[in-house]
């Protein structure tokens, strides 16, 4: 992949700095989540604080049942079907640890952890726009 181009015209084509270009390019986008995977989380502008907020083993069934078939499965190799097959079982502890990481305000290392990378779609290869971040 490479060269590209950065917002000043200028040629990049070292991979650490092809990598800062397509970041800096992506943190620009934003996706709109209504209809996802995330659940409507109210915000602490109204006084909410995320201990207070209780994730529902029903809430988690049904988010597992929804999940796209097509998808790929994720860095735990878990395809989709399996999941949504195993929502019942699996709601349990996953309510449990979704409400405690939220009652004690720490979330485990590796949810925040991602490899992502930049899909070419069309047009100049050299263009940041031209690619959408995969994850």
């Amino acid at each position: 992949m490479g060269p590209l181009g950065d917002t000043n015209k200028n040629i990049i084509d070292g991979s650490k700095d092809m990598a800062k270009v397509f970041n800096d390019y992506f943190v620009t986008m934003f996706t709109d989540e209504a209809g996802g995977c995330m659940t409507d989380i109210p915000t602490a502008s109204k006084g909410i604080e995320l201990s207070d907020i209780h994730v529902t083993e029903d809430v988690i069934r049904k988010k597992l049942m929804s999940i796209r078939m097509d998808k790929a499965p994720g860095v735990d190799e878990l395809v989709p079907g399996f999941l949504a097959a195993l929502s019942d079982e699996i709601s349990v502890p996953l309510n449990i640890i979704y409400n405690r990481s939220l009652t004690e305000g720490e979330m485990r290392n590796d949810w925040r952890d991602t490899n992502g990378g930049p899909i070419f779609k069309s047009g100049s290869r050299a263009m940041p726009g031209n690619y959408r971040p995969v994850s």
